[in-house]
């Protein structure tokens, strides 16, 4: 009999049925050294890559550094991004590529050094169909000051006009950076937005903190890979960690929803959550005639009841569909309050 944990493991990799969800990756899954080659991260430009290393330099490589960011999510491993000659350019196509409409993309970064060059390589890109057509982009370039960096964006082809934040944001601290992408339907009317550090929990702020001008020349009519840096001189890259990459149809299918094999309350209460072919089994202690809840992504309640008072019990809720959902269990102060996927 097949368990799932209410899909509440810490996802290493998850490219959902859910429409809604494009790609997820948090890397911590992943072995330590080179992307290229795991999880479907390739620098093969023909399956998602923009290049393979040139005589021998370093490969973009996966480092035990863990990152996190409040109500976006926890990783125990990231993307170590160096200023280094000709590193190869591990990309990952989409599921389903991107045509119309509005997407999100969103990544964790800790940045402890600016590029010295005067042209900015970028530190992720959305591409369009292939190796050479990117279709949004975003870098790190020198600040007001050496104390910190400020962030660039752009639509399209390496002509377009770029957009720079006019604050600085800190070195050796952790970002959370949020692109909202709107394809339209004319020829140059594509809009692209920055949000950073946004308080994720509260949702899209209704002021982002940059706007891109309108591009040159466009890439998305088919939006189909994220891809790193490749082959690019030394000079013209950051240096850090990239971490927590997602892409989304909505802002709220951004985040990594954390484990719950246990949810902690405090030191003498605590839950088990376990889903098992429309059954939820609860393992709990302390967590007296708790009112236990589950909504759906779109705000419907699926299930309502009282867990009894010290007590191991199976609820059946039904065959949970695919997608996103809401626990609540309250009991006087003491609260878990959890989101979770199934995804098979």
């Amino acid at each position: 009999m097949k368990k799932q944990l209410l899909s509440l493991l810490l996802l290493s990799f998850v490219l959902q049925a859910n429409a809604q969800i494009i790609l997820r990756q948090d890397f911590s899954t992943l072995n330590v050294g080179k992307l290229d080659g795991q999880n479907g991260w390739t620098n093969n430009s023909s399956a998602g890559g923009t290049g393979g290393a040139i005589s021998g330099a370093e490969f973009v490589s996966v480092s035990a550094d863990a990152l996190s960011y409040p109500n976006y999510g926890n990783a125990t491993k990231s993307i170590a991004m160096k200023q280094t000659v000709d590193q190869d350019g591990p990309g990952h196509l989409l599921a389903t590529p991107i045509t119309s409409g509005t997407y999100y993309f969103s990544f964790l970064g800790n940045f402890s050094a600016y590029p010295t060059a005067t042209s900015f390589y970028d530190v992720l890109r959305m591409m369009n169909g292939g190796a050479f057509t990117t279709s949004a982009r975003i870098w790190v370039q020198p600040g007001s000051t050496a104390a910190g960096f400020k962030i660039g964006i752009k639509i399209g082809d390496s002509t377009s006009p770029a957009g720079i934040t006019t604050s600085d944001y800190a070195f050796n601290q952790t970002h959370l950076f949020v692109v909202k992408y709107v394809i339209n339907s004319g020829t140059l009317d594509d809009t692209m937005v920055l949000y950073v550090d946004p308080a994720f929990a509260s949702g899209e702020p209704a002021t982002p903190t940059l706007t891109a001008p309108l591009a040159s020349f466009e890439y998305s009519n088919n939006i189909d890979r994220v891809a790193f840096p490749y082959n690019t001189p030394k000079a013209g890259k950051a240096d850090g960690k990239i971490g927590l990459v997602s892409i989304a149809r909505t802002w709220d299918e951004l985040d990594f929803p954390e484990t719950l094999a246990t949810a902690n309350v405090n030191a003498s209460q605590n839950l088990t959550f376990h889903y098992e072919k429309g059954n939820i089994l609860i393992q709990q202690i302390g967590f007296n005639d708790a009112d236990f809840k589950i909504v759906s992504i779109d705000g419907k309640l699926i299930y309502n009841s009282k867990l009894n008072a010290q007590k191991n019990q199976q609820l059946n809720v039904g065959q949970l569909n695919k997608g996103i959902y809401f626990l609540t269990a309250q009991s006087g102060k003491n609260s878990v309050n959890k989101k979770f996927i199934i995804n098979n």
